[in-house]
């Protein structure tokens, strides 16, 4: 018999970004103020509606029963892998012939979680908050273009051989927080002329993405 799960949503008004699940609710509060991991539920819902300009006595909370097919997303709430990567916003950057893409379900469950995570952060990267840093917010364009053709590199493979090397630099990618990998991104783009970031060739798209992967590995290198 299938599970049902209770999953209660907050809405701020009207409009997609203003439904919310609490999970999303607490993240959005800890980003507003810059204090995570965020865990005041009441607190949360104030923030929120302050930053949405609604008073709280206003916010509408309602429980909604969903099946396990009714989640978005790779890893379901019950810990099973969706039959089909779902590569949300990465989707025209990954050839859809990708052995990642085709032979998902071949793979072992770890390497799943791996991949998962990798395209899970991945998004979280190319739509971080840019509120209240002028200079991520001038080069976010170049940094979404680094992180597309970054993805693209790693998907783009046929051959099995070349499989776990992947894997490893997905799992290298995945352990760096997301503040360190806006940093590195940032530092990454400095490097560059502003003239040859205009020219936004595929030759400088490849380079910025070799080198945001060669200081994932130099982070990596000094955890150890």
């Amino acid at each position: 018999m299938e599970k049902d799960y209770k999953v209660r949503f907050y809405y701020f008004g009207e409009g997609p970004d203003r439904i919310l699940t609490t999970t999303q609710l607490l993240e959005l509060a800890g980003k507003i103020t810059e204090r995570t991991p965020f865990t005041d539920l009441s607190g949360a819902i104030e923030v929120v509606a302050r930053y949405f300009s609604i008073p709280t006595y206003q916010v509408l909370k309602q429980n909604l029963s969903l099946s396990i097919d009714d989640f978005v997303g790779n890893i379901k709430p019950d810990g099973h892998f969706t039959e089909k990567l779902d590569l949300n916003i990465l989707k025209n950057s990954v050839d859809q012939h990708s052995y990642f893409v085709e032979s998902f379900s071949n793979f072992s469950n770890d390497e799943k979680t791996i991949i998962c995570k990798f395209i899970e952060k991945a998004i979280e990267l190319y739509r971080y908050d840019t509120r209240g840093d002028d200079l991520f917010i001038f080069l976010r364009d170049k940094m979404q273009t680094v992180i597309l053709t970054f993805v693209h590199n790693l998907f783009q493979t046929d051959d099995p051989r070349n499989i776990h090397n992947q894997l490893l630099q997905m799992q290298k990618f995945n352990s760096i927080e997301l503040e360190e990998l806006k940093d590195i991104l940032i530092d990454v783009i400095n490097e560059v002329s502003i003239k040859e970031l205009a020219t936004n060739t595929n030759a400088i798209k490849l380079k910025l993405a070799d080198d945001f992967y060669r200081q994932i590995v130099i982070a990596n290198t000094k955890k150890i």
